[in-house]
């Protein structure tokens, strides 16, 4: 008998598996060699720093291609945005780095098995067994289930597509002259495309067309996608592969919990596949150490999950849709609130406390454990527990104590200046700081 088991060895699996092997619980993570073609993947600068605190930046650095040093974005009206340098995220092998993380793991003492994991049925006692390979006669017993395959099983309830289903299409262009680390988003008539520019002169483009409206050849579509000054090169198709953004039925249950894939697949063009993985992975990791260690707070820590799971997938929809829709007009920029874009017409000293600002206990992660913590409520959006790793409810006490917001800032000297700049202007935003003569009249 084993503490857990997870199924599935890509980032998510072999993530959760190192962190719960870290947190001392025997971890056993059974997997087949990944079978996916070497298609290259964008990181964000903050997946980098994730990673970096996970102690896996020597794990990614094996893994770099290339760094991201210019973005162009086309659109089917023939619009274009301006390139971008420095973006500081990097293009990545997602095989090497698969690998590479499988390898830590096991470094780390997690026991790795070399096999496909049949259908998991849970015994009277709450565990689990888990047949292997394909007679299935090899059977893994664990206290708990982490489910880390993917799209492709639907245990414990299916996954829900979010639109139509979507294709993506791979192919490389040989003898590139486009400059290493340019990456490319764009729109077509049929479809949507994505690209990026390597080292050894190679463009690699991916593909993104409805099942319904594969009508042409994928090498047609793949030439489309090509930028303009690359389309008198010749293009090779190199395989398929589903693409449609999907969301987990269910994200826990009792004794198991889903992460990556599994728990939320979004649409390639958001380039949030990876961070979604690596943040599950940990997440799902403190949520299994607080229902084995606390079994008082399981059901806290289940909510947790449960709030994530609907949180992160309601701002997926709403980014996928955003981002597709605003095609029609061209790119649309995100403009960032500055610490001015609310101009006071009075000073801080006569800024207090709105009674609409309401402090409630919300499930949230805390060091390695889920627990009950003070959050500040805003309608239809996720509390607020911290604002740079510091509990909202200590930078607010000045102000429930009756303070003025300028005597509040200046207790907030744990804060960074750009940060508290950020906080006031959250509070300004959601009507959580209100004039004294106001609250007086009130």
């Amino acid at each position: 008998m084993i503490d857990i088991c997870v199924i599935g060895g890509g980032p998510a699996g072999a993530i959760a598996a190192l962190e719960l092997m870290r947190f001392g619980y025997r971890t056993k993570l059974v997997s087949l060699p990944s079978r996916h073609r070497d298609w290259p993947e964008a990181v964000s600068p903050q997946l980098l720093i994730m990673l970096d605190r996970l102690g896996l930046s020597g794990v990614l650095a094996h893994s770099v291609h290339t760094e991201i040093t210019e973005k162009r974005v086309k659109w089917r009206s023939g619009k274009e945005s301006g390139k971008s340098l420095s973006l500081g995220g990097k293009i990545i092998s997602r095989d090497r780095f698969d690998r590479a993380l499988v390898v830590a793991a096991i470094a780390a003492g997690v026991d790795y098995v070399n096999g496909a994991a049949g259908p998991p049925t849970q015994q009277s006692d709450g565990t689990w067994q888990i047949p292997i390979g394909a007679d299935g006669q090899v059977k893994v017993c664990a206290r708990f289930l982490v489910i880390a395959t993917g799209r492709r099983n639907g245990w414990f309830g299916s996954t829900i597509a979010q639109g139509a289903r979507s294709i993506a299409l791979y192919g490389i262009m040989r003898n590139c002259e486009m400059p290493a680390g340019t990456m490319v988003v764009g729109t077509a008539d049929t479809h949507w495309y994505w690209g990026v520019s390597l080292p050894q002169d190679t463009y690699h483009a991916l593909t993104f067309v409805g099942a319904k409206r594969l009508s042409e050849a994928p090498i047609a579509l793949l030439e489309r996608s090509l930028p303009p000054d690359t389309k008198s090169r010749p293009i090779t198709f190199n395989g398929a592969a589903d693409a449609t953004f999907r969301v987990a039925r269910r994200a826990i249950g009792q004794g198991w919990l889903r992460v990556g894939d599994a728990f939320i697949a979004p649409d390639p063009l958001s380039s949030s596949g990876l961070y979604i993985a690596v943040l599950t992975a940990i997440q799902s990791a403190r949520v299994i150490n607080t229902i084995l260690r606390r079994p008082s707070d399981v059901l806290t820590a289940e909510t947790f999950y449960k709030n994530t799971h609907r949180e992160m997938a309601a701002h997926f929809v709403a980014a996928t849709a955003s981002f597709y829709l605003s095609e029609e007009s061209g790119p649309v920029a995100k403009v960032e609130p500055s610490a001015n874009s609310h101009e006071l017409s009075f000073p801080l000293s006569d800024l207090i406390l709105s009674p609409s600002a309401k402090l409630h206990l919300v499930p949230t992660l805390t060091n390695d454990f889920v627990v009950m913590a003070p959050g500040l409520v805003r309608s239809n959006k996720p509390p607020v527990v911290f604002v740079d790793g510091i509990p909202v409810d200590r930078l607010l006490a000045p102000l429930q104590a009756g303070g003025s917001l300028a005597s509040a800032v200046s207790e907030w000297i744990e804060l960074a200046i750009p940060s508290r700049l950020r906080f006031v202007q959250f509070l300004l935003e959601n009507a959580f700081l209100i004039e004294k003569r106001k609250k007086r009249n009130s």
